[in-house]
């Protein structure tokens, strides 16, 4: 099990959520993450404990991260039983900070073989990493243009997941920003 989802589970959300958001340095973690986080991920079998659900996903919002293998539409885990004893579920995933946004980062699920779980395989491009701190410098609220600046970049149409048009326009702020 990842490190980042057994300490939550031991009760030390709170150590690692401060840990991973101090790792500035691009960054990657993935394995068998034992829940799914929506009720789109599991076919079969009882029903889903919302709870778990809801816990994870705060989990992973709140440690600004970003599931490069969500696009993959594969269950990643099979019960290898048969007829309506088989359940099908999402538990595999990998997940990036946002430093480690890169273009040429891909995941993909490999075909399951006498396993119950897909391998996943995390290629990562040749794209060049920069690297440096932003720093919000308060000054700038005081200046008179500062507020119509930025709410131009909320008012502009982005995509249909709100977390990333999120992290898209405070990326795109950032770098306007940036002295």
């Amino acid at each position: 099990m990842p490190f980042a989802l057994s300490m939550l589970e031991e009760g030390s959300g709170a150590l690692c959520l401060v840990l991973m958001l101090r790792i500035k340095e691009p960054w990657i973690v993935g394995g068998n993450f034992n829940v799914v986080s929506n009720w789109n991920e599991k076919k079969g079998g009882r029903m889903l404990d919302d709870g778990s659900m809801l816990e994870f996903n705060s989990f992973i919002i709140q440690a600004g991260l970003n599931d490069i293998s969500s696009s993959l539409s594969a269950f990643s885990w099979a019960n290898n039983q048969f007829g309506c004893k088989r359940i099908y579920k999402k538990l595999d995933r990998v997940f990036i900070n946002s430093e480690a946004l890169l273009p040429g980062i891909q995941c993909s699920f490999l075909p399951r073989v006498h396993l119950d779980h897909m391998p996943v395989l995390v290629k990562v491009g040749n794209a060049e990493v920069k690297i440096g701190a932003f720093r919000f410098q308060r000054i700038w609220c005081y200046h008179e243009d500062f507020s119509e600046f930025v709410g131009d970049f909320y008012k502009a149409v982005g995509y249909s997941d709100d977390l990333i048009n999120l992290h898209v326009k405070m990326k795109y702020l950032r770098s306007q920003l940036k002295i």
